[in-house]
C-alpha cells in the first residue's frame, strides 16, 4: 500500500500483524493486529407447544460492527428439526452492519404426541471470521410439551 504524502510506507503482513516500514530511511516502524470480532450465543425465549410460542437465540457480538457478520450454528438436543420445530436459517444468521445483536427463532410445532420436553442446543460453529467467546458458544432451549395422556375409565358389572 503506497501512501500519497510526504512518506512512503509500505505495509507488510506477516502473522495477522502489519508492519509499517517507512521508505524515506526513518526508523519509525508501527505494528498493529487486526482483531477479529468475537461471537456469543445465549437462550433468548423459552419455547412451548401451547400457542406455540417460537423460541429465541440471542446471538451478541463485539469488536469492529461497521460491516456485517454472518455466523454459522448447528442445532442437536432431543427435539427433532422439522418435527418439533423448524430452522428458517438453515444454520446461518447474519448481524447487520452497526448490529451487536442477531437472533434465531425457531417456531414449534404443535404435535399431539404425548412425549416428555425436549431440548434445542445451539451452537456456534468455528470460523476464520471472528472468535467465539470461551464459555459462551452453546445454548440450550427446552420446548415444554402440552399434550397429555388420555384416561379411559372401564365400567364393569359384578
Amino acid at each position: 500500500m503506497k501512501n500519497a504524502g510526504a512518506a512512503e510506507f509500505d505495509v507488510v503482513h506477516v502473522n495477522s500483524e502489519f508492519f509499517d516500514q517507512v521508505s524515506d530511511h526513518d526508523p519509525l516502524v508501527s505494528r498493529f493486529t487486526i482483531a477479529k470480532p468475537t461471537v456469543s450465543i445465549a437462550p433468548g425465549i423459552t419455547p412451548n407447544e401451547t400457542g406455540p410460542v417460537s423460541g429465541t437465540f440471542n446471538l451478541t457480538r463485539t469488536g469492529n460492527l461497521t460491516k456485517s457478520l454472518t455466523v454459522n450454528y448447528t442445532l442437536a438436543g432431543t427435539a427433532t428439526v422439522n418435527t418439533d420445530y423448524t430452522d428458517s436459517s438453515s444454520g446461518t444468521v447474519t448481524f447487520a452492519a452497526n448490529s451487536a445483536t442477531a437472533t434465531v427463532t425457531l417456531p414449534v410445532t404443535d404435535d399431539s404426541a404425548i412425549d416428555p420436553n425436549e431440548t434445542i442446543i445451539a451452537a456456534i460453529t468455528p470460523s476464520a471470521n471472528y472468535d467465539i467467546i470461551t464459555g459462551s458458544g452453546t445454548g440450550q432451549l427446552t420446548i415444554a410439551d402440552n399434550d397429555s395422556a388420555g384416561v379411559t375409565v372401564l365400567i364393569t358389572m359384578a
